[in-house]
């Protein structure tokens, strides 16, 4: 862990002001509408603003009271989990549901310096089935559960 000196609320209202710009610029591809028809992006839209609103007035009370403080970045948690998630949206097609949800979940797991390789596993191995019935069999969702990289034909 590396410990950096940061003002929370300023870091707090930075990133709710990227989360708002990200998400207005995801509603702007969707019809706004007008105000007596409302179209689907008009919603995502105004709580994007909102949430602008609300990260403008952290930043600034951040500023007028700087209340710096020394914090830890738990670097291998960050890490893992990015990486867990590359992984997920990189292979989900080729490997298919379970297996990539296993391998996924179990990176997410191994963050954790708490937890071990058990217990990452059973995890791993619950959660998937748990998501399985969810997605595959209640949903039907039309990924595959056993992806061609897997099953030859």
């Amino acid at each position: 862990m590396q410990e950096v000196r940061v003002n929370k609320t300023v870091g707090a209202g930075l990133v709710f002001i990227a989360f708002a710009i990200a998400f207005a610029f995801g509603a702007l591809q969707l019809d706004l509408g007008t105000l007596s028809q409302l179209g689907p992006g008009y919603f995502p839209f105004a709580m994007a603003m909102l949430l602008l609103i609300l990260g403008v007035a952290s930043l600034v009370e951040g500023l007028r009271k700087p209340d710096v403080s020394t914090v830890m970045i738990p670097w291998r948690p960050i890490i893992m989990i990015v990486l867990a998630l590359l992984f997920f949206g990189s292979t989900i097609r080729g490997l298919g549901l379970m297996p990539t949800l296993f391998l996924t979940i179990f990176a997410a797991a191994m963050a954790d310096k708490r937890n071990t390789l058990l217990s990452a596993t059973c995890l791993s191995a619950v959660m998937s089935v748990f998501s399985w019935l969810v997605f595959k069999v209640g949903l039907g969702a039309v990924v595959p559960t056993f992806g061609p990289w897997l099953v030859s034909y």
